[in-house]
């Protein structure tokens, strides 16, 4: 009996392991997609190219999320790259890096304006 406890126990704590990385997605993306959008509003791009640039990060993160929340699901750990969901980790990526490096582009290619 003690030991059908403690290995639910086991169980339930790799559970809660595997779980805080699923957890740390979206909580790291509300500060991730406000740093984006304050870079974003000073790179002189139109507002309506930063809002499709924001739109595309939260998909990158919804995906990112999605995967993880699905190998969490199956017992798999989260950076065990030997699984066909890389290349969901990788999309989302993807996702998420254009948006940065489209907005870092722009505020460097930016010209100050002249000071009086």
């Amino acid at each position: 009996m003690l030991e059908e406890i403690a290995a639910h126990l086991c169980r339930l704590e790799r559970w809660a392991r595997a779980c805080e990385f699923t957890h740390a997605v979206p909580m790291h993306a509300i500060q991730v997609l406000a740093v984006l959008a304050w870079l974003l509003s000073r790179s002189g791009l139109p507002h309506r190219h930063q809002l499709q640039l924001v739109a595309l990060a939260v998909v990158g993160y919804a995906g990112l999320f999605g995967v993880a929340l699905l190998r969490t699901t199956s017992g798999l750990a989260p950076f065990d790259l030997r699984n066909a969901s890389i290349l969901g980790y990788l999309m989302a990526a993807a996702f998420l890096a254009a948006p940065v490096v489209a907005a870092v582009t722009a505020h460097h290619r930016r010209v100050p304006s002249p000071k009086n």
